[in-house]
């Protein structure tokens, strides 16, 4: 019996490893897009992440012999989880642009409550008075965040609030599509979502602007550090127990923390830090009740 539980626990050291790692990457490309804006439009961004996420997905799918079109492609909750994608996607790396990286990565935090709020409204499901205190719990430590009707308010932090709206959709979605369809699939229509989202934001944010030959580092960067983030979750969601290895998706808010401050300067207050880990207690509480005891099965 001690040589399965040293086994369990080794195995879930693994995936927590994957999923620390991942978190790292999406960090890496979050600041290695927001450095990139002040050369390109966010266009140009969205269009070249894009595109290199297809291609690598295309490339796995090609030598794994896993299929990119599904029959269930056509149904509604892959429709809606494709747009999902599309306005969650566009919307969050509009708000590291434009807004603050910190403080975005924070509200981003606050899916798993607004993923169970959704299950609430829309499936029915009852859940118990402590569930309901950590919904309200993780909305007040967006409150301090955000800070509406003072001067401290940013306009752009409901840019990423309006993107967690979006990726909840995505995850409510995505329990609707059958197990069959490959993760693989997911991410490569995912990306696919991401270049629509930047073509069509070609007229907003103006035209493309030639990559200067020192900024070529940060483009192979961005085309290693964005395929190898995804690839990574993969990693860390194909088994394990949710409980244990979703929590350590809050890693994300601690990578961007740090370089938000030590690389752009960005400053977050007290406040701000409270409703960060109000958001962060409540998140991990809500999983821990709600997961059922069953690996992953699929790409969040």
């Amino acid at each position: 019996m001690k040589l399965i539980n040293k086994v369990w626990k080794i195995k879930n050291i693994e995936f927590i490893l994957f999923m620390l790692f991942s978190m790292a990457c999406f960090t890496v490309r979050d600041a290695i897009s927001k450095q990139l804006s002040e050369i390109m439009p966010i266009s140009q961004i969205l269009i070249i992440i894009g595109l290199i996420g297809m291609i690598l997905f295309f490339i796995i799918a090609l030598f794994s012999k896993q299929l990119l079109f599904y029959p269930e492609l056509k149904s509604l909750p892959f429709v809606i989880r494709f747009f999902c994608e599309l306005f969650s996607s566009v919307l969050f790396v509009i708000s590291i642009v434009f807004g603050s990286l910190a403080i975005s990565s924070a509200i981003m935090q606050t899916i798993p409550i607004f993923v169970a709020f959704g299950s609430i409204l829309f499936f029915e499901q009852k859940v118990p008075l402590k569930s309901w205190l950590m919904i309200l719990s993780g909305l007040a430590g967006v409150v301090l965040i955000i800070k509406p009707g003072t001067e401290h308010f940013d306009k752009f932090a409901i840019l990423p609030l309006l993107s967690v709206f979006f990726l909840a959709g995505k995850d409510l979605t995505t329990h609707h599509i059958r197990e069959t369809v490959s993760p693989i699939t997911l991410c490569f229509w995912g990306f696919f979502a991401l270049m629509i989202g930047g073509i069509l934001c070609v007229p907003i944010f103006g035209d493309f602007q030639a990559i200067p030959l020192n900024q070529t580092p940060l483009i192979i960067l961005l085309g290693f550090f964005t395929p190898l983030a995804y690839f990574t979750l993969i990693l860390a969601t194909r088994g394990g127990e949710i409980a244990i290895i979703s929590p350590f998706r809050y890693s994300r808010l601690l990578f961007a923390l740090a370089v938000g401050v030590l690389f752009f300067h960005e400053e977050v207050d007290a406040l701000s830090m409270f409703g960060c880990l109000m958001i962060i207690i409540s998140g991990i509480v809500l999983i821990s009740t709600r997961a059922p005891k069953k690996k992953i099965k699929c790409l969040q």
